[in-house]
């Protein structure tokens, strides 16, 4: 899939680094210079119609910022995919991007990486390309979250995400 044109790009819209925000400078449709583009998806993300697609618009500031499209993924290091400030941007693997995640809506321990067994806690992390690491039973899940985060930042190191 071929990326649409930087120079296009730039004509068209202005991105604040500061702010993260993406506005028009020209007039398109209803749209007028200075109106804020895109709308937020259910999941959070912002996406922006331009030249017959939809861009994510963490790509599209990437490429206003840099002068060139991504040729990775774009991780929010905070998790808040509508946080498009480019201090909140970072080219990553698909993997980096996953470890970068928060903690599941279903847990029940409160902590990342820590479930419950048998009355004890369990710490469990998965290994970059590799299975998932059983890291012990402990009779906390502070305990548990403690091993788990260790080695999250042995791993993981900066795409570390203790909660």
């Amino acid at each position: 899939m071929q990326e649409i044109d930087l120079i296009l790009l730039r004509e068209t819209f202005k991105y604040d680094p500061e702010t993260g925000v993406i506005t028009f400078k020209v007039r398109r449709g209803k749209k007028r210079p200075g109106d804020i583009a895109g709308s937020r998806k259910a999941d959070g993300r912002i996406e922006i119609n331009f030249s017959g697609r939809f861009v994510r618009a963490h790509r599209l500031a990437w490429a206003l910022h840099y002068g060139e499209w991504p040729d990775a993924w774009i991780d929010h290091i905070n998790c808040n995919v509508s946080d498009n400030r480019i201090t909140n941007l970072r080219a990553a693997t698909p993997g980096q991007n996953n470890r970068n995640r928060s903690m599941r809506s279903d847990n029940k321990t409160g902590f990342k990486g820590v479930s419950k067994y048998r009355g004890r806690y369990r710490a469990d992390i998965q290994i970059p390309h590799g299975p998932k690491r059983f890291l012990g039973h402990f009779s906390s899940a502070e305990d548990a979250h403690q091993a788990y985060c260790a080695t999250a930042d042995q791993l993981y190191g900066e795409f570390a995400r203790h909660h």
